[in-house]
């Protein structure tokens, strides 16, 4: 079942809808709520992520098509329909281009209303269809192509031996540049059913091919996780990859039930030196901030780069399952594996080779450390913290005291990310709060001008329970009360001066955030 959002300043037509919706659709559609105009949809409709809008187009203050236009930067997968009492090409034009599927002109023919609802149901469908089985292969490439490609993203630099094996592959790696894109499931591995590991890589290849149809993919699967090197013959732009992403995730997630997010990294020029490995790294290093910023998300690495961590350097081993646990915060998953390793080397075939082995357990938890310099401080040092490590008798003392080395990491972590994405909050508040007065203020100006990407800006936001139509909103709102007691000027020209045009519109928000209109809140403030 779908949900979908009414919006209309007619209440004799939201009724309708509504009716309609409850008596011939509450099989495929679930009302959230129906709206008397484009901003309360947008403050109160939208955070509730509907699959669809039914908008008439000429309302007060937020018409349809921009309400359609702003919900898809945060919705790229919801579908609308639009009513409108005026026949207008424009207006026609406008919803193509915005991909509305249905167009029903006032008063509404209830079979129009089905015809559209069929068509927004058929859409969702497409979208969100579980594929019955894998894709069949597209190539017999395919399994070359996955060990060439976990091999190329190891490679600092490429051989000229292998840039031949990888052409005679099938691999064309020609073009404008590449970057990399690893997904993995939000949820731990061992609470993964076995429908969803397998989703993992027939039901996200299929939408991955679909969506990404026009750009060359080469990609290899580390159940759960996927790996996409991702060629293109185009320049590269950003915003419009992130939006492709975003639809990628939500359809996934509608059509298995499993909720994934990934990490892209850095785009890097075919015509300039590079490394493959890098670029593998990033998106994993990318990747790991879910853990602050929440789930079902894409996170480029250039948004993060914004507000870099300090990572350590330490000695590339065998146990990057270790130091990718612990990087993606799953502290009791890194403990199992550290018991497991530990127990492995407790006997006496590795008489001559344990403290060696040890060594390098500790390396790749400390490899897990976003900040060594914060993990040193307070604590022990280095050497105190080995001998901690190397006095241990037997297998669980020395499980235990690497775990509770593990244990400081993990705190370390979540207090750098955090303050990194706290400091990208702070950055949207405070660009709100110095252009509030621009009345062309809008979400993609915001995240141009403080170069992230759409999807970062609405991650951010939504970690903190609050979107960029409510922000601006509140701190125009707490402007202009000040404004309303510090003098007696025209209720217009207040609204002017927190970025409204019309003072109608103006009043109408007040009322909504503060309870009270402008005129009453003047004379309350006067009375008291």
């Amino acid at each position: 079942m779908y949900s979908v959002i009414v919006v209309d300043d007619e209440s004799s037509v939201r009724e309708r809808i509504v009716s309609f919706l409850e008596k011939r659709a509450a099989d495929d559609f679930r009302l959230l709520g129906s709206y008397e105009n484009g901003y309360d949809a947008l403050m109160y409709g939208i955070p509730q992520e509907p699959d669809l809008i039914i908008t008439d187009v000429k309302m007060p203050f937020v018409d349809g098509l921009e309400l359609i236009e702003r919900a898809k930067q945060e919705l790229p997968v919801v579908q609308s329909i639009i009513i409108s009492g005026f026949d207008s090409f424009d207006y026609a034009k406008k919803g193509i281009e915005l991909g509305v599927v249905g167009y029903i002109s006032k008063p509404i023919d209830y079979e129009e209303m089905a015809t559209s609802l069929s068509k927004a149901k058929s859409k969702l469908d497409e979208y969100f269809e579980i594929a019955k089985e894998k894709e069949a292969s597209k190539d017999d490439h395919r399994l070359d192509w996955e060990a060439d490609i976990q091999k190329l993203l190891t490679l600092k630099d490429v051989p000229p031996a292998f840039e031949s094996k990888l052409k005679a592959d099938g691999i064309d790696l020609s073009g404008e540049g590449v970057l990399v894109v690893a997904f993995d499931p939000d949820k731990d591995e061992n609470e993964l059913t076995l429908d969803e590991s397998e989703a993992m890589e027939g039901e996200l290849s299929r939408l991955l091919d679909e969506e990404f149809d026009d750009l060359r993919g080469y990609s290899y699967s580390m159940p759960p996780s996927k790996v996409v090197l991702v060629v293109s013959n185009h320049p590269y732009d950003k915003e419009k990859f992130a939006r492709r992403l975003r639809l990628v995730i939500g359809r996934f997630n509608k059509s298995s039930g499993l909720v994934i997010s990934c990490g892209v990294s850095d785009w890097a020029s075919l015509s300039e030196p590079f490394s493959y490995r890098k670029l593998y790294r990033h998106a994993r290093w990318a990747l790991e901030y879910r853990t602050v910023v929440g789930q079902g998300v894409a996170l480029f690495y250039d948004d993060l780069q914004k507000h870099p961590s300090t990572v350590g350097k330490v000695d590339e081993n065998e146990y990057r399952r270790l130091t990718s646990l612990i990087l993606s915060g799953k502290a009791d998953e890194a403990k199992d594996a550290i018991r497991r390793l530990v127990n492995a080397i407790s006997n006496e075939d590795f008489r001559d080779s344990y403290f060696l082995i040890a060594n390098n357990i500790v390396d790749a938890i400390l490899k897990g450390c976003l900040a060594l310099d914060q993990f040193y401080e307070g604590y022990m040092t280095h050497i105190e913290m080995t001998e901690m490590v190397f006095s241990a008798r037997g297998a669980a003392a020395v499980s235990n005291a690497m775990s509770s080395i593990v244990d400081r990491i993990t705190e370390i972590n979540g207090k750098k990310r955090k303050g990194g994405v706290d400091e990208a909050y702070e950055a949207v508040l405070n660009y709100i709060k110095e252009n509030y007065r621009d009345r062309n203020l809008s979400l993609p100006l915001l995240a141009s001008s403080l170069g992230y990407s759409l999807s970062y800006v609405s991650a951010i936001l939504k970690r903190h329970d609050n979107s960029f139509t409510k922000a601006l909103s509140s701190l125009r709102m707490e402007e202009a009360k000040k404004r309303l007691l510090q003098s007696e000027r025209p209720i217009a020209e207040i609204a002017l001066e927190v970025g409204y045009d019309d003072p109608y519109y103006f009043s109408h928000c007040f009322k909504k955030i503060v309870g009270k209109s402008p005129m009453e809140y003047r004379k309350n403030a006067e009375v008291s």
